[in-house]
């Protein structure tokens, strides 16, 4: 199972798209970047962003702190110039994000959740055909592991 702990968040919002739903916009689209254009300067990223909407280099500055404290993203600092970069790919933080989410639910309302899980991929084929492979798979690495 992926890290849970890959990036500290308190907050689901399940009407938001993407990333957006364990993030605010602005970070969602600092995010974005990062994994687009790779490791940026905060006055890089101001401009990327600003391209899209107007925004102050301090607000930039305060977001990727939040965001560094949350650990998504990390600073580096070489010959005096600061970039910062993704602690993780865009795959591997969706993944921690919907693992921190399901486990979280599971961890409160156990049995209910994972029913309620099935439901919501009961009526759909292709993914209850995967839902069915991934949990064989599971089984064979655990009987293989003892």
């Amino acid at each position: 199972m992926a890290d849970r702990r890959l990036f500290v968040n308190n907050a689901f919002r399940p009407e938001a798209v993407g990333v957006e739903q364990v993030l605010g916009p602005l970070q969602a689209a600092i995010m974005e970047c990062l994994w687009q254009h790779g490791p940026q300067s905060p006055v890089e990223l101001h401009k990327l962003l600003g391209k899209k909407q107007e925004i102050a280099y301090t607000t930039v500055f305060t977001e990727l702190s939040r965001l560094s404290k949350k650990g998504a993203v990390r600073k580096q600092v070489r010959s005096s110039q600061t970039r910062y970069e993704a602690t993780a790919s865009k795959e591997t933080f969706i993944t921690s994000m919907v693992n921190k989410v399901l486990g979280g639910l599971i961890d409160a309302h156990g049995a209910a959740a994972i029913h309620g899980f099935v439901d919501i991929v009961a009526d759909d084929a292709r993914a209850l055909d995967q839902l069915s492979r991934l949990v064989r798979a599971k089984r064979n690495r655990r009987r293989s592991s003892q």
